[in-house]
């Protein structure tokens, strides 16, 4: 299957089991072997699945979820979606046509938070080396001159309680490495799709804190970075990725 297979393939995936309760599309679309990474997930497997979303649909009547942006690249599919109260960044893995490996991130949306929209229209560039050149200079090279290499203006902030504008960010992360000496972002996984990039990561103020973990999405126009949404989920032990 092509990555734009395995991208149509988690949509319609997605659709049925939370916009219309289809328990059945589990059957065709998930492997026997599925393991779920989400920090709320019960257990693997098929029967897992269907139960965890059972439960979800009867705590909330009506649901609808919608997909706001989606990224593919080789077999990883990430999904970016409005679940109302909530934020929430999948990451699906396809082999021979199934969803074999789920890992998620869950955050509330705070209250006249912009988390979804975008400011600019697609570049179609492929933005993947400037952001993970941005990403580890900054992580682990804490180096935050990449803001002024990296970054352009005007740059589009949805994170959160973080203003609009690159000078907002870097001075963030100063504030942080200041304050957390052995902070860490840690980088696991990566989905380009063109312009759009995301980076799942395992952020930790200390060694032995259980920390957060994180999806940020990143938009690339003109070789720069010009938008940025992420989703933050701290978790109370040590994630398995």
């Amino acid at each position: 299957m092509t990555t734009a297979d395995n991208k149509a393939l988690v949509l319609r995936f997605y659709d049925a089991l939370f916009n219309q309760g289809d328990l059945g599309v589990v059957d065709e679309l998930v492997g026997p072997e599925y393991v779920d990474h989400a920090p709320a997930a019960t257990g693997n497997g098929p029967a897992a699945l269907k139960a965890a979303v059972t439960g979800i649909r009867a705590a909330n009547p009506g649901m609808r979820v919608r997909v706001v942006r989606a990224l593919a690249e080789r077999d990883l599919v990430l999904l970016h979606v409005d679940a109302g109260a909530f934020a929430v960044a999948g990451i699906f893995r396809v082999e021979a046509g199934k969803v074999v490996e789920h890992w998620e991130v869950m955050q509330e949306v705070p209250a006249g938070s912009d988390m979804f929209s975008q400011a600019g229209a697609g570049s179609g560039e492929d933005g993947k080396r400037v952001v993970l050149d941005f990403f580890d200079e900054v992580a682990i090279d804490r180096d935050l001159g990449a803001f002024d290499r990296y970054v352009g203006e005007p740059y589009t902030e949805h994170s959160p309680r973080t203003p609009d504008g690159a000078a907002a960010s870097k001075e963030k992360f100063a504030g942080a490495f200041a304050a957390h000496p052995e902070l860490s972002l840690t980088r696991k996984r990566v989905v380009a799709d063109g312009d759009l990039v995301a980076v799942h990561h395992y952020f930790q103020t200390y060694a032995d804190d259980p920390g957060a973990v994180c999806v940020e999405i990143f938009r690339v126009a003109g070789g720069k970075i010009v938008e940025h949404w992420d989703v933050v989920q701290p978790v109370r032990e040590k994630p398995v990725f």
